[in-house]
C-alpha cells in the first residue's frame, strides 16, 4: 500500500500517462492514514500549522495522481473541474474514478 504512495509521491509533476484503480485507491488510503496521525500529532503538540504543511505538500501528487486516474478510465484530466458542481459533482468524479481501466481507443495511455 505504501510503495504505491511512495510512487505517486514521485510522480509529483506527471500529468501525462496512467494510474490504476489499484495504485490510486492505496495512494488516497495511505494519504488518509497519514493525514489522520499527522492531525493527531498536530494537536498533541499544539501545532495546527503541522497539518496544513502536510496538506500542501500532498496537494500537487493528489492531484497529478487523481489526473493519471482519470487518463486511465479514458477521460480528460479537466474533469476534475466537476469537483466544483455542489453534490453532483463530487459524485460523477467518485463514479469516474472508481471505473476499470480502458485499454481500448484510450488516447492518453501511452
Amino acid at each position: 500500500m505504501f510503495n504505491h504512495y511512495v510512487n505517486c509521491i514521485k510522480k509529483y509533476v506527471q500529468f501525462s500517462g496512467c494510474s490504476t484503480r489499484s495504485e490510486y485507491w492505496y495512494f488516497v488510503l495511505a494519504n488518509f492514514i497519514i493525514a489522520l496521525l499527522v492531525n493527531i500529532f498536530a494537536g498533541l503538540i499544539n501545532v495546527p500549522s503541522l497539518a496544513l504543511l502536510y496538506a500542501l505538500f500532498i496537494f500537487l501528487p493528489g492531484f497529478s495522481a487523481a489526473a493519471r486516474r482519470l487518463h486511465d478510465a479514458g477521460f480528460s484530466a479537466w474533469f476534475m473541474l466537476l469537483s466544483f458542481v455542489p453534490f453532483v459533482g463530487a459524485i460523477a468524479l467518485l463514479v469516474m474514478m472508481c471505473m476499470p481501466t480502458k485499454t481500448r481507443d484510450n488516447k492518453y495511455a501511452k
